[in-house]
């Protein structure tokens, strides 16, 4: 392998972005059947990506710096009813606003919808997304870099560059074409993972298991 650093392209938007007409070996690829705003979502959670045959764990939610704001919040809301009970009308006006200033960070502090989706798409899409540095095995590797430099070259043809050809097809065959390679190359590769250890222990040219011949 190349040993580049994985990246992830965005694909299948109906162009094709100079900063997208080279992609190295590494570059994480995404169905792009999949929404835009998903695609996006994974894009930013590049980090968090879940192999094709790994272990799927569960959602993960932002880190929420309201929680903070709620417990205070409580708080002033109780001195605030125990100034009511004690007849402190100033010290429970004071406490109703602190609780108010308080709800108000809370709301503004949760985690968007834009970020929750963000945190949970390496999980609601997995295997949505190839991750070629640890999916394809390394016997295809050649195979897998053959794909993406025939990419690279269409994408970055003279031809297209200067708009002679439709480079809004291109834009969309190539992201299809290249995930149903590395989709491909990722299932082969788990069904010889299941494969293996299925006959862990059983050498490899034991007759019960080895290929027959003619």
């Amino acid at each position: 392998m190349d040993g580049a650093d994985a990246s992830v392209t965005r694909q299948g938007d109906g162009t094709v972005p100079r900063s997208d007409r080279h992609v190295d070996s590494a570059t994480v690829v995404i169905d792009p059947k999949l929404p835009r705003d998903i695609r996006e979502a994974l894009v930013r959670a590049s980090e968090r990506l879940v192999p094709y045959q790994g272990p799927v764990p569960a959602p993960t939610t932002p880190p929420n710096g309201a929680r903070g704001c709620a417990f205070f919040a409580g708080i002033f809301l109780v001195v605030a009813i125990a100034g009511v009970g004690a007849g402190n009308g100033a010290v429970a006006y004071t406490m109703l606003v602190f609780a108010g200033a308080s709800m108000l960070m809370t709301m503004l502090g949760r985690p968007s919808t834009r970020e929750v989706e963000a945190a949970h798409a390496p999980v609601t899409e997995h295997r949505r997304y190839v991750l070629p540095s640890t999916d394809i095995d390394a016997e295809h590797w050649k195979l897998w870099k053959r794909a993406v430099d025939a990419r690279n070259k269409i994408a970055g043809a003279d031809v297209v560059n200067d708009g002679r050809i439709d480079s809004v097809q291109i834009a969309e065959v190539l992201p299809q074409r290249l995930w149903d390679i590395a989709e491909r190359l990722a299932r082969l590769a788990e069904v010889r993972a299941r494969h293996q250890e299925i006959l862990d222990g059983v050498p490899p040219d034991d007759p019960d298991v080895a290929p027959g011949r003619d």
